[in-house]
């Protein structure tokens, strides 16, 4: 559906400002005449991407000396522009500050002035464009600030001043940055895990719009510690609710606290504090006096079976000598089998007696 001004009509100076429409992107000046006008600070969204889609958001035909300044216009079809204006009876056309996903383009003769527009918008830059709301959900580079001062437009679509910070805002809102912080974690909780690791639990905070400017919402978490009387300091961060400190201390007790920021750095309290003492570790003087009292039974063993070797050793030296002892026993006939030099004597002897006989 189209909605236009001053069709086939004459007219002066009309003014449509601070308008949220939805589903009516057309709005036009024209067909026979009209002079002056401002369209300024409305925010027009069209989110179908199927079926008719009718054509810009805003159509200057055969308007002379119109203004379109800070307007934001966000088109999800497939048509190519945002702002037309046409005919050769459009002329000194201001078109300024405006916001837009889609192409400003001229026709049929027509003449105007833009100035320091954005063309290239996305989605994501506004709050929720099914519902019309292009309000800003973050200072978005080369449209915060960066618009052209307008004489006598010195609010925006919700009443704010214009400009809120160093220059003119491009759009129909003047962004406001989000400086409300988010809730404050609670639920904390630190548990020991081992001797050198403590993790700890707590549930989400929240972050919520206040006055209209919407919120940024919850990024993430500061984790601070301390020992005994000293100080919080800031360890780390954990975008879960969640976070697991390592390499700490064995038999130690340790002190925690949370603080949600959000999207604009915006940081809540500390939460209320929780403790936990690491676990008792084993000590390196207990394993190197057990490793040394193993060493020391190695060695025993070793000694020990040294000593058996010895022994045995010396045993058997033992038997060789007693052996030895046997065969010297023998030959002087304290035991074992006569010597080869007994038997010869005893033979001479029994020769002797023999001869003895005879002669007698």
């Amino acid at each position: 559906m189209n909605h236009r001004i001053a069709r086939k009509t004459n007219a002066l100076d009309s003014l449509v400002m601070g308008c949220l429409i939805f589903l009516i992107p057309t709005l036009s000046y024209g067909a026979a005449a009209h002079t002056g006008g401002k369209i300024q600070n409305n925010m027009i969204a069209d989110t179908r991407t199927t079926g008719g889609f009718p054509g810009p958001g805003i159509s200057l035909e055969s308007a002379s000396g119109a203004q379109v300044d800070n307007n934001t216009i966000y088109l999800a079809g497939s048509y190519a522009n945002a702002i037309e204006y046409r005919f050769s009876d459009t002329t000194g056309a201001l078109i300024r500050n405006n916001l837009t996903n889609k192409l400003i383009a001229h026709f049929d003769s027509a003449t105007g002035t833009e100035t320091t527009n954005v063309t290239t918008a996305q989605a994501a830059w506004f709050v929720d464009p099914a519902a019309s709301d292009l309000h800003l959900v973050s200072s978005i580079a080369n449209v915060v600030n960066a618009g052209t001062t307008i004489s006598g437009l010195t609010t925006d679509i919700d009443g704010d001043a214009r400009p809120t910070g160093a220059a003119y805002d491009i759009g129909a809102d003047e962004f406001q940055p989000d400086v409300t912080a988010p809730s404050v974690p609670t639920g904390l909780s630190a548990t020991a895990f081992s001797s050198t690791q403590i993790n700890l639990l707590w549930l989400a905070s929240t972050d919520a719009s206040a006055g209209g400017i919407p919120a940024t919402g919850v990024s993430g978490y500061r984790i601070y510690r301390k020992t005994g009387s000293n100080a919080f300091a800031q360890i780390g961060t954990s975008t879960a609710v969640s976070y697991s400190d390592t390499g700490l201390t064995a038999s130690t007790a340790y002190t925690y606290t949370v603080a949600a920021y959000d999207g604009a750095n915006n940081l809540s309290a500390q939460a209320p504090s929780a403790s936990a003492t690491t676990q008792a570790g084993t000590s390196s003087s207990s394993s190197s006096s057990s490793s040394s009292s193993s060493s020391s039974s190695s060695s025993s063993s070793s000694s020990s079976s040294s000593s058996s070797s010895s022994s045995s050793s010396s045993s058997s030296s033992s038997s060789s000598s007693s052996s030895s002892s046997g065969s010297s026993s023998g030959g002087s006939g304290g035991g074992g089998a006569p010597s080869d030099g007994f038997l010869l004597a005893l033979a001479s002897l029994t020769a002797a007696r023999l001869c003895s006989k005879r002669r007698g």
